[in-house]
């Protein structure tokens, strides 16, 4: 039969006929045996009971305390032999100096072990160990030399302050006294005083004693009342007390009062037997329930207290989602003790602790039950025999009359507060393995902590704040009750029972245990008592167990085993079974729904993370045996619902292999979802829910599944339709996402589910993806486009490298101009740019203007890159100054457009106006100025990619691509071909003193570079020392865009003549429009495009091929051809610069007799001008005539004639020169050896001075250079002839120059390491610069020889030594 709830329907709460009808309807609770059950044994006498408790008579309470005495006031068996000697001195625990720091931490780590205090009818408290109960200490709190007393009540706080109850003969009331357990005095050794005591002197023993913190009487008028009850917040707060007249008294503030006690105040002095003064006296009483002779209940004495604290205010500032899920604030309460009355009569008092799992963990003196801040509310329960009543102490009504809450009251000592919980077990309570939409009605939560338990015959109670809220019959007799937890243990009264019914408890499954009679060897007990524990959780008998020698205490150890102290003195423990034996139980019964519960509650009393981390490993290991078991059974929902719960516990491969079936698929979805929602899921487990969405067809759920809101994307939720938000928040939202997404784009695009996966793609910021899903599955290359137009620039940049070509086959124009903004520069991330679109077409259809490109008109209105409106005096006016300084101004000019049919594209020219100039029609809004300023500080700096990078894209496509092109040229560097330039003159070719092409724009003069520079500089190299450098990318840039576009003039088929003309312009402007020659080149050789040709050609110093170019067309013009007349023009205009072209053209002309016929008049001039230039000999002409059969001799009769006689005159004039120079020489030579020989005689024939002119006279002196001079006329130390001596000082400094330049050039070519050829072309240089250059038209021949006369070639040897 299963377990059921007894409530109260249909019946008013509080009545009696409530209570009636719930005994009459009372159910049968399940019973276990989940306790088991060991007696306790001294230490020194396992035979024995602990020595402490054997005389159980004397036992009055018991409770227990979270901390122990320090241990120098714990004593030993030794120590406490009776004839030790007193200490005659004594030491205070207070003295932080008295130990080290060592001993303070072995003594502070003591302290925080719990121990069990005993109130005994002699006045007496006991320190017990909580394991052995063996005595640690004691001292007399009610009870003193000659006077004697007992103890009535006893509690403790959080703090380890104990607060005892009891009855003095000196006193006439009750008097309450408050001790500090953790400090007071310690006799370091044994003393002995002496007292007098009617003329007998005895010796009293100087025990230790706590610290006394408050003392005082419990009195209400003039009459004595003995104790009811007492009860205690956990902080010591407030304090209250019942009277055996009904009557409730209240102390508020105690907390605060023995906070303000002195030091040392309350110790007992040194040499003093008797108990201190106490630190403080005790606040007053207020009387806050009093029974009044109108009142129904005037005559029924209360039967117990207790405190209920509800959570502080900053508690229940939570968030939203915890307020929504949380149904009310849980209450804060400790344990609270009670009075209650034995089997027979006799009057004692139970004290239950706080809660005792979370008691041995207190870590401090402070304790986890004290709240940190003041609790919101604070109430007390009020128990009489026949009511319930609560009295506000803290909150709203604090201070009013006490209310009713119920009309079904307790006996004495069967009614009591459940236990606050733990923080670790108010986690458990609302761990995830406690589905919040599933909530079990057996749970017990932490709001049931702070309510009231009443155990009548008929059932159990639980009152809370507002009233009754849950009745569990359960017939009986009850003497008392003790609370462990959720877990109620009743005792019930003793009884004598017959031999029949002796017969049945002993042979009864419920009753395993029995202790041993009180008479050995009789079996049959005089009585017998009963202890149950019943479970208020899971509602539920966790124990049931007779013992035949009745029952004088039970109460709950620290650990949260339950104590049983019989009237023999024999003690018992009760200790809980691991929840796995529990487990066990109930798994062979198949009770898995209550073995769910069993666990549950056990998290909520989890003391400590360990023990809360087996527990729900544990639950996983219930919910999946209950799967299994209703998976047998064949109920797939249910099992399903439990393996939901099994997800971070089970392996989630294990339930899905049972669920693959097809007809299972929806129980198999639902698991998946779960797994996905608490992110435990795998890619794997991706495919297959999204599978099984497809398979189910079940859209809806794959829309929830895949568009569901997260935390942290709530604020920035994406539109339903996928076109909607931007990216922000993609990051933050993929750390929650459930699922992993690459396999949930991959699915989706798999079954067809292409809208799906491109919003997962959109939200998350996966754009490649996106752009794949729209371009390869979806076909929405629109969409693909504006997309990519919302992208950042460097996103922007890879998706068009990879999508640009399918882009262009599709939407050809608008591809184009996103190509433009992104290799202009002008791109900006622009999700709306489709509307900007839209409404831009849709203005220029309306006015019906001539289309432009929009990219170039967007670039316009940014005024980025040189974009901009022309005036038309500025199109007719001259080339612009493109000058680099220009290109990166805020210069403007008129994009490039593409028009067929009668919108004509237009070109604008290379000039360029400013942005404010007055003639300017910009043709801008009158607000363009703020918003382009604006825009301009929104656009962001990227790294404007390589035209080159989408030059495949558009092989399909040359008309877009001449205008991407042209429009990326002049946006990026102002480059552009202006058509209406005139054609470039070289006045230096026309003159024929240098040739047509300058690399300097504007230079005078070429650099002399040989052939491996230039080709190096054609193929975009440079030679810098020994290796080699690339250009700058911007120039390759540009090259790749001019050689593109030069092909694109020469290959487009419409509108050949005037592509080719822009072609030539294009050619001509090499100064502002760098292309690569070579590449140029081959273009027009491939193309026939004979005019480029010639101006490259003429560029690269390659006049004869120009002139060879003539020759081929003339041949293949035939006789109406003009080729050969520019083939003599050709000849004349380059021929001052390479003589060998006449030799060339004279070959050609005779090669033909068409030629020869046409051109003999040229002919006879080419003669003529290789003559009168000596290029060629007359033999070498003739030779060359005489090579052909067309030339006949009468043509060149006359030219042979003049120029043989020519020779002849030439050859004579060359003999008589040589003649001379020979007689000269000769006479040098003779001279040289007659001023040599030193053995011939010098003749001297000058008559007068060279100096004064005068008649020579003796002395004289006379030179070799035949000057002669008196010697008068002459120095005293001159030895050189004065008049030759300035010009052979001349000679002498030149030379010595000459050998000191041809020193440093020797020495820095061999610093160079240029070797041989390099101190021959420095000495070449220094030798030109000189003498002013070399001469025009001078061979290389001539110019070794020149260089040989100077004396700088005699070094010339020492480069040999290099």
């Amino acid at each position: 039969m299963l377990a059921k709830a007894a409530t109260t329907p249909e019946v008013e709460i509080g009545t009696a006929a409530a209570a009636a009808a719930a005994a009459a309807a009372g159910p049968a609770w399940r019973q276990f045996s989940f306790f088991e059950s060991s007696p306790v044994r001294d230490v020194d006498d396992f035979g024995k009971s602990p020595a402490a408790l054997r005389s159980p008579n004397e036992v009055a309470a018991v409770c227990q305390c979270p901390v122990r005495p320090p241990p120098s006031a714990l004593t030993t068996e030794g120590a406490s032999s009776s004839s030790a000697v007193a200490s005659t001195s004594v030491r205070f625990d207070a003295d932080s100096s008295a130990s080290s720091a060592k001993n303070a931490r072995i003594s502070k780590a003591g302290r925080r072990q719990p121990c069990t205090l005993v109130g005994t009818i002699q006045g007496t408290i006991k320190v017990l160990d909580p394991e052995t109960f063996q005595e640690l200490t004691s001292w007399d709190a009610f009870s003193s030399a000659g006077v004697a007393g007992r103890v009535t009540h006893l509690s403790c706080d959080a703090r380890g302050r104990i607060v005892s109850l009891g009855e003095e003969d000196s006193s006439r009331f009750p008097i309450l006294r408050i001790w500090d357990l953790r400090t007071g005095r310690n006799p370091s050794r044994q003393d002995t005083n002496r007292v007098e005591t009617n003329g007998s002197s005895t010796v009293q023993k100087v025990t230790w004693m706590p610290r006394l913190l408050a003392e005082g009487k419990v009195q209400h008028g003039s009459r004595p009342h003995p104790i009811a009850a007492l009860s205690h917040t956990p902080s010591l707060s407030y304090l209250s007390v019942a009277l055996a007249d009904g009557t409730v008294l209240l102390i508020r503030g105690l907390e605060s009062a023995l906070m303000a006690a002195a030091g040392n105040a309350g110790i007992a002095s040194v040499g003093s037997v008797g108990r201190p003064a106490p630190a403080i006296a005790l606040p007053k009483f207020k009387v806050v329930f009093q029974p009044t002779s109108s009142d129904s209940g005037a005559h029924e004495p209360v039967t117990a207290l207790g405190f209920s604290e509800a959570a502080p205010l900053a508690a229940n500032s939570t968030s939203a989602n915890a307020k929504a899920n949380a149904a009310a604030v849980a209450p804060i309460t400790a344990y609270e003790p009670r009075a209650m009355h034995g089997s027979k009569g006799r009057k004692g008092a139970l004290a239950r602790s706080r809660d005792p799992r979370s008691a041995a963990n207190a870590n401090s003196s402070t304790g986890q039950a004290e709240p940190a801040v003041p609790p919101s509310a604070v109430h007390l329960f009020i128990v009489t025999l026949s009511r319930v009543l609560r009295y506000v102490v803290v909150g709203k009504g604090a201070g009013g009359s006490p209310a009713v809450l119920d009309d079904v009251g307790g006996a004495l000592g069967c009614a009591a507060v459940i236990p606050a919980r733990s923080p670790i077990a108010g986690m458990a309570s609302a761990g995830t393995l406690v589905p919040a939409s599933q909530p079990s009605s057996t749970q017990s939560t932490p709001g049931s902590a702070g309510k009231m338990v009443i155990a009548r015959d008929e059932a159990i109670y639980v009152i809370g704040q507002e009233g009754r809220e849950a009745c569990f019959a359960y017939e009986g007799p009850k003497s008392s009750i003790h609370l462990s937890a959720s877990q109620v243990i009743i005792v019930s009264p003793p009884f004598t029972p017959s031999s029949s019914s002796n017969r049945n408890y002993v042979n009864n499954r419920d009753s395993p245990i029995t202790t041993p009679t009180s008479r050995k060897g009789s079996m049959m007990p005089a009585e017998i008592a009963k202890i149950t524990i019943f479970d208020l959780d899971n509602k539920l008998v966790a124990f049931s167990g007779t013992f035949e020698s009745g029952i004088r205490e039970a109460w709950v150890g620290p650990a949260g085993e339950v104590l049983i102290l019989s009237d023999t003195g024999e003690l018992t423990r009760l200790d809980e079974k691991p929840l796995r034996a529990k487990l066990d139980v109930l798994y062979r019964k198949s009770l898995f729904l209550l073995a769910v519960n069993l666990a549950k509650s056990h998290m909520q009393r989890a003391t400590n993370p360990d023990v809360l981390a087996r527990t729900e490993a544990l639950m996983g290991d219930i919910y999946q045996r209950y799967g299994d078991h209703l998976y047998n059974k064949g109920d797939y929902d249910g099992a399903m619902a439990q393996y939901v719960k099994t997800i971070g516990h089970t392996q989630p491969s294990f339930v899905i292999r049972r669920f693959l079936d097809a007809q299972r698929i929806t129980n198999l979805t639902t698991y998946l979802q779960e797994l996905h929602a608490q992110n435990l899921a795998s890619s794997d487990h991706t495919t297959l829910l999204l599978n099984c969405y497809t398979k189910l067809k079940d859209v809806a759920s794959l829309d929830r599944f895949i568009k569901r809101p997260h935390a942290k994307a709530s604020a920035i939720a994406a539109d339903e339709d996928g076109l909607g938000g931007a990216d922000e928040g993609a990051a933050e939202d993929r750390d929650e996402l459930p699922f992993d997404l690459e396999t949930a784009m991959r699915v989706c695009r798999q079954a067809g589910y292409f809208g799906h996966a491109a919003y997962l793609a959109k939200r998350y910021g996966e754009h490649r993806e996106y752009l794949r899903i729209q371009v390869e599955d979806a076909k929405d290359y629109s969409d693909a486009l504006l997309y990519v137009r919302g992208l950042e620039a460097e996103d922007a940049i890879a998706s068009m490298a990879q999508y640009a070509k399918t882009l262009l086959a599709e939407l050809p124009d608008e591809t184009t101009e996103l190509l433009i903004e992104l290799c202009s520069g002008a791109f900006r991330p622009d999700p709306d740019a489709g509307q900007k679109a839209l409404r831009l077409q849709q203005q220029e259809s309306d006015s019906r203007k001539p289309h432009k490109s929009a990219a170039a008109a967007y670039l316009s209105y940014l005024q980025v890159g040189g974009f901009g409106k022309q005036t038309e005096g500025s199109r007719a006016s001259t080339t612009g100054n493109n000058t680099p300084a220009q290109r990166n101004s805020t210069a403007l000019a008129e994009p490039y457009g593409i028009g067929d049919g009668s919108n004509a594209a237009t070109r604008p020219s290379s000039t360029v106006v400013k942005v404010g100039d007055g003639d300017g029609d910009t043709s801008v809004p009158a607000d363009a100025d703020a918003s382009n300023m604006e825009d301009t500080e929104k656009m962001q700096a990227y790294s404007i990619p390589s035209p080159r990078t989408y030059f495949a894209h558009f092989i399909q496509h040359p008309k877009h691509f001449t205008r991407f092109l042209e429009t990326v040229a002049l946006a990026r560097w102002g480059q552009v071909v202006d058509t209406n330039a005139a054609p470039p003159t070289d006045d230096i070719l026309a003159s024929g003193a240098a040739p047509a092409y300058s690399k300097e724009a504007g230079g005078e003069g070429r650099e002399e570079v040989d052939e491996v520079e230039q080709a190096l500089r054609e193929l975009g190299l440079t030679s810098v020392g020994d290796g080699d450098e690339y250009e700058d990318q911007e120039i390759l840039d540009q090259k790749s865009i001019w050689n593109t576009l030069l092909e694109l003039y020469l290959t487009s088929p419409t509108s050949a003549s005037a592509s080719r003309e822009r072609a030539l312009k294009l050619l001509q402007q090499h100064a502002n429009l760098p292309y690569d020659i070579s590449h140029a080149v081959m273009l027009c050789a491939v193309e026939t495009f004979n005019e480029g040709l010639i101006l490259l050609y003429e560029r690269m110093d390659m006049y004869e091929d120009v002139v060879r170019l003539y020759m081929d067309s003339a041949l293949s013009e035939g006789e109406d051809g003009e080729s050969s007349s520019k083939v003599i023009s050709a000849l004349y205009k380059y021929g001052g610069l390479r003589p060998e072209l006449y030799d060339l053209v004279l070959r050609f002309l005779v090669s033909s007799p068409t030629l020869l016929s046409k051109h003999q008049s040229d002919l006879l001039s080419i003669l003529t001008t290789i003559r009168d230039n000596e290029m060629m000999s007359t033999l070498e002409i003739v030779q060359t005539l005489s090579s052909t059969p067309h030339t006949h001799v009468g043509i060149i009769r006359e030219f042979i004639t003049s120029s043989i006689s020519s020779t002849l005159t030439s050859t004579n004039v060359d003999m008589e020169a040589i003649s001379d120079y020979k007689m000269s020489t000769e006479e040098s030579l003779a001279e040289i050896s007659e001023l040599t020989d030193s053995n011939g005689a010098r003749v001297f024939q000058m008559t007068r001075c060279t100096a004064c002119a005068g008649q020579l006279d003796l002395p004289s002196v006379h030179f070799m250079c035949k000057h002669s001079y008196h010697q008068r006329c002459l120095g005293e130390e001159e030895a050189e002839c004065p008049t030759c001596a300035e010009h052979q000082g001349r000679v002498r400094e030149l030379r010595r120059r000459q050998a000191e330049s041809a020193a440093e050039v020797v020495q820095r070519a061999k610093e160079d390491g240029v070797g041989l050829k390099g101190v021959i072309e420095t000495a070449a240089k220094s030798t030109q610069g000189g003498r002013g250059g070399v001469k025009a038209g001078e061979d290389g021949f001539g110019q070794l020889a020149r260089m040989f006369s100077q004396p700088l070639m005699g070094s010339a040897y020492g480069a040999q030594m290099l």
